[in-house]
Order: structure tokens, then sequence, then C-alpha cells
């Protein structure tokens, strides 16, 4: 059985890291948090070129942090808590803490800005108003709580409309509608998040041009729903403009065009081109080695996707060499506790999983969980992920009982998170049909498989290589339950010693059947000896981090 589990590659830089198209998200460095100055509620500056020196990102932040705090508390003495600079030095500080995903700091803040700003202004609908609201959603977003999110990204967009302003109100209003975007992509909303998209790309069109990075942002972004639907050669379409517009913006060495050219490599091993997407990825590498240096977590993160490439080439000794060089770098830049730092103990556990070492990869899923639940909380999509992948490994070792409570609890938060229409969702009930089966429950099954197929129809589409596996499990399952049913009757007719048949007796059919062959992204999981079942086909599960 191949169960990669959900998360075969964990994200932890947002929109580059993954290795199913269900994973979702968008490179971090093309939606920026929003930071307003004299109230234009225009986006936050550029992050400055990193020094050649080897200074860690963590050490980078601190640094800055203490610079924030100094200038907040003489500013705090110079002018009391309710003044607009005070802030702005809360909003930057907070934006450093989103940065390094410390969510609860960075939420602490932006409410602080929040709080200041209501008594600053007495205007509800005033713009720096809207970008905290912008600011609020997006911890929100990256805690999972995404119709919270979703509720201040409309606040924020209805003030930015309600607004009389220079132009950058509505380019204002275009990126909290890219965040928008965003959540309806994370909740498996992928026409609607398209549509949205869209409309984000045709404000940027007319009022920056071809020739922008947020124009650049949108197609990437228009590319990644499309990679998620399934659709590969319209995705590579959409990166192709996003990387030939990043090269006139930012030329060929800049990190938000190694950006696209990673997602493009993605499609590649989406698509099983493992050579290659090996080639874009080492381009991509070379960029950011150079750019931001060895110890960067988006290096680290490129590392993570060439040992993605290694592992589905089965060289996992080398894959297991490369996730832990990013481990190196993660826990150095970030430390134990942080969702990168998961993301590379999960990826360790599947590469143990198909070395069939299953002792190890769960020991390796539950470190991951434990920061994950420090990190996230109990109840957030990349938290289920590992919960799921447990459960993998308990249905692996024939723990059925243990890994059906799991995949429970998994369905409950992603129901919570995602919604019943989301295509990890639909993996969740894929995973639940398949102990049904090996439990004989062949009616339970058919119904948790046929749920699975409802939804991934709505959510990939019938060509979707996931849609088309639980499709094949539903025709396999039905010639089970044919041959089972009949083997059980003719055991009932022989113990009742009748020898000869009449026209309406059942015939006797073997149930030494050859499982249906599907593709090498589609293998088919080794049924105990014990069971007198053939095997059916299983998905590999979708990734969401």
């Amino acid at each position: 059985m191949n169960n990669n589990g959900e998360e075969f590659v964990a994200a932890s830089n947002q929109g580059e890291t993954r290795g199913h198209p269900s994973c979702i998200s968008v490179h971090a460095g093309d939606v920026p948090t929003l930071t307003s100055t004299g109230g234009d509620g225009s986006q936050s500056r550029p992050t400055k070129k990193r020094r050649r020196n080897e200074i860690s990102a963590a050490e980078k932040f601190d640094s800055q942090r203490r610079r924030h705090w100094i200038a907040l508390d003489d500013k705090v003495q110079q002018t009391g808590l309710i003044n607009s600079k005070v802030a702005l030095l809360y909003n930057e500080i907070a934006r450093l803490f989103l940065e390094e995903a410390r969510l609860d700091e960075a939420m602490e803040l932006f409410e602080k800005r929040l709080e200041i700003e209501k008594k600053l202004f007495s205007r509800k609908d005033h713009p720096n108003v809207a970008s905290t609201y912008h600011n609020i959603g997006s911890v929100l977003r990256s805690q999972g709580k995404y119709e919270e999110a979703m509720e201040l990204f409309q606040k924020a967009r209805a003030i930015y409309k309600q607004v009389d302003g220079p132009m950058h109100t509505s380019t204002a209003a275009a990126a909290t509608g890219h965040e928008i975007g965003t959540v309806l992509e994370y909740q498996g909303k992928y026409d609607e998040a398209f549509q949205q998209f869209q409309i984000v790309r045709d404000v940027y069109l007319k009022e920056f041009g071809l020739e922008h990075s947020s124009t650049a942002a949108t197609y990437h972004s228009i590319g990644h729903v499309l990679c998620n639907q399934g659709k590969y050669d319209e995705a590579k379409v959409q990166y192709k403009e996003a990387i030939k517009m990043k090269l006139k913006v930012h030329g060929p060495e800049h990190p938000s065009t190694a950006s696209s050219y990673h997602c493009f490599g993605n499609v590649l091993s989406d698509q099983g081109k493992h050579e290659e997407a090996m080639k874009q990825y080492e381009k991509v590498l070379a960029i950011k080695l150079k750019t931001l240096g060895p110890n960067h977590p988006s290096t680290a993160d490129t590392y993570h996707c060439i040992a993605n490439v290694l592992c589905n080439q089965h060289t996992y000794v080398e894959a297991m060499e490369k996730y832990q060089q990013a481990l190196a770098i993660f826990l150095k830049v970030h430390g134990p506790v942080h969702s990168s730092t998961a993301a590379s103990y999960h990826c360790f556990a599947v590469v143990l999983c198909k070395m069939g070492n299953y002792t190890d990869a769960l020991q390796k899923y539950e470190r991951a969980l434990e920061i994950k639940m420090k990190v996230y909380g109990p109840e957030h999509p990349s938290t289920a992920s590992t919960i799921h992948c447990i459960a993998n490994v308990l249905s692996e070792q024939g723990k059925n009982e243990e890994a059906m409570g799991h995949y429970e609890k998994v369905l409950a938060i992603k129901l919570k998170t995602l919604g019943p229409v989301h295509a990890s969702t639909a993996s969740t009930y894929h995973c639940i049909a398949n102990i049904l089966y090996y439990q004989h429950k062949y009616g339970e099954a058919m119904k948790h498989y046929q749920k699975a197929l409802e939804i991934k129809l709505k959510a990939l589409g019938r060509n979707h290589s996931s849609t088309v596996a639980t499709s094949d499990c539903i025709r396999e399952l039905s010639r089970t339950s044919r041959i089972y049913n009949g083997t059980i009757m003719n055991k009932k007719i022989h113990d009742s010693g009748i020898t000869k048949y009449s026209r309406k007796s059942p015939v006797v059919v073997s149930t030494e059947i050859q499982p249906t062959s599907l593709s090498a992204s589609h293998p088919i999981p080794t049924v105990p000896t014990s069971s007198p079942l053939p095997p059916l086909v299983q998905e590999q599960k979708a990734s969401l981090e």
C-alpha cells in the first residue's frame, strides 16, 4: 500500500513546498500584509535584499523587532498610546511575528493596533482600519479559521470600496480580494477562487499593466487554482505568464521569480515528470542559494521538493539526506516548535513508510503532531493531515479500529475548517471506506466511496487522477461484493448438503481475482494474506498545509 498520507510534501513556505494538487496556498512573498502610512492603506514595502553575511532569519527578525520596540517605547513616552505612529509600529512588529509564523503574538499586536485606530479615527471606514482587518484576517487564515478570516477580509474590502480616495485604495481592495481568493481556495471552492483571482487580475492589469509584481502574483495564483483542479496544462500557461512578468520586473535571480519556477516544477512533479521537475528545482535552488543564502527557510523548501522527487524515484536514502538538510535549516532558523520543522518530521515519516518502517514512521508523525498542536492547535487542516497519516500507519499495521477512530476525528476537523465540498475531506471519506472494506462492511464502504466521489467530481472534476482512483474503487467494490455474496451463498448451499443446483442458483466464482491495474501514481495496496478478498485501488491522499 502506498499510504503516503495526506501531507506527502508538507508546506512550510506557503505555495512552494507541495507535492499534491490539493495542497493550497500562495507564495508568502506574493500576497503581503498591509501597512498603512498616512491613512492610504497601501501595501507593505518589499523586504530589503538579504545581507551576504550569514545572519539567520531569526536573528534578523529579532534585530528588527528590537529596533521597533525601542522606537515604540520612545513614541509612547512622547505622545501617549493613542497615536497613529504607535499603531503603525505595533503593525510592523506584528508583521515580523507573522512572517515567523508566531501567530498568537502577531494577533495580539494587530488587535492592539486596531484598538488604537478605533479610538484615533472617528470614521469607522478609515483605510487604516481596513488594513488592520486585512492583517488580522491573514493571521486567522494561517490558523485555519477560514470563516472568521473571510468575515474580516469582507469588512476590509467593503471599507475600501466605500472610501473615495486616490488610486491605491482600489488596489488595496484588490489585495484583500486576493486574500479572499486564497481563503476560497483553502476551502476547496476552486471555481469561486478562480473567479475572484480573475477580478483581482483585471484590477491590476488596469492600474499597473502587465509588468508589475502584483499582476504577476495574480497570474501565479490562478495557476495554483488550476493545478489544484488537475488542469496542469492550463496551470503551466499561467505560471509561464507569471515567470515572464517576474523576469521583467525582478530579473532572473530574484526569490519571487524562483517561486514561480518552483511551482512550475510542482506541476511537472504532479504530472509524473520527475526528471523535468528536478531540473526546475535545481534551477530554483541555484537562485535561492545566490540571493537568499544556504540557511534561508525558502532554500530549505526547495531541498524538500528535491527530496520529494527522489522519494518518487524510490531513491530513499538520498531523499532522507535532503530532508535532513532542510530540517537542519529549519531548526537553526525557526527552532523546534515551528510549522516548517513539523513539516520536515512529517516528510521523514513519509519516506519511512515507503521503506516499510512503520514503527519509526509513527514516531516521526507523532513528533510532527506534537509541534502542530502547539503551532496551530487541534482544529487546523495541517494538524488533521498528520492525524490522517497516523491513521494510515495504524491501518498498515492492521489496527483498523484505532485507524477508524483517527479518521473520524480528522473528518470532524475537516468538515469544520474546510467544509463538506473539499478534496481533502473527500480523501478522508475514501480512507474510511477503505477500513470498512477491509472489515467486509461493503454497504457502508460503498456509501463512503460514493460520498468521496461526489465531492471530488465537484471539487476536482471528472478527469482528475484522485477522482479516477475513487471511481475505480467503486467499480472494484461492486465486483468484489458480487463475488463475495456469491461465495457466501455457495458455502451455504454446500453446507446444506445440496449437490444439484437449480437454474437460479448462483454460479461459483473463484475469489482469486487480479486487481484492476492503474498507473504508478495510483498503486494498489497490499491486503493482508489472511483476507480472501481482492485488494482495492488505494488513492494517494491529498495534502493541505
